[in-house]
């Protein structure tokens, strides 16, 4: 399995932006990318240099050498996009992810996830004057 290769600028973002991932390493950083490239719903990329993913609240972009050249954190999740936890613990496993995350903490936060996306929803629904 090929390793997605990433920038500084993505390095930082990352490690800035995406919760408990204050002291990644780079290398991990990859890896991760790489897993949730994998687990992520592709999308239209029409207006990008390369592929469009979205995995939950995290967006990017993949060029085609492999490399992650845009990232975006807390962004609307996809409709019906679902974390497959098995798979996700498995891609750690094979991946070399040094994740102590529990299958029971994973479930948690793709609660939490969905959760967020329900609120989102309903704030711009009521701000739309779509509910009362």
């Amino acid at each position: 399995m090929k390793i997605l290769q990433i920038s500084k600028n993505v390095f930082d973002y990352y490690r800035n932006n995406v919760k408990g991932n204050e002291n990644t390493s780079s290398e991990q950083i990859q890896r991760k990318l790489t897993r949730n490239m994998l687990l992520a719903h592709k999308v239209d990329s029409t207006g990008y240099h390369g592929q469009m993913y979205q995995y939950g609240c995290l967006w990017f972009v993949v060029n085609k050498r492999g490399k992650v050249t845009w990232i975006k954190n807390g962004c609307f999740p996809p409709t019906n996009w679902k974390l497959d936890t098995k798979r996700y613990i498995e891609l750690n496993r094979d991946l070399g992810i040094k994740d102590d995350i529990t299958y029971v903490e994973l479930k948690w936060k793709s609660f939490k996830i969905n959760i967020k996306k329900r609120i989102k929803t309903l704030k711009f629904k009521y701000k739309k004057k779509l509910i009362h």
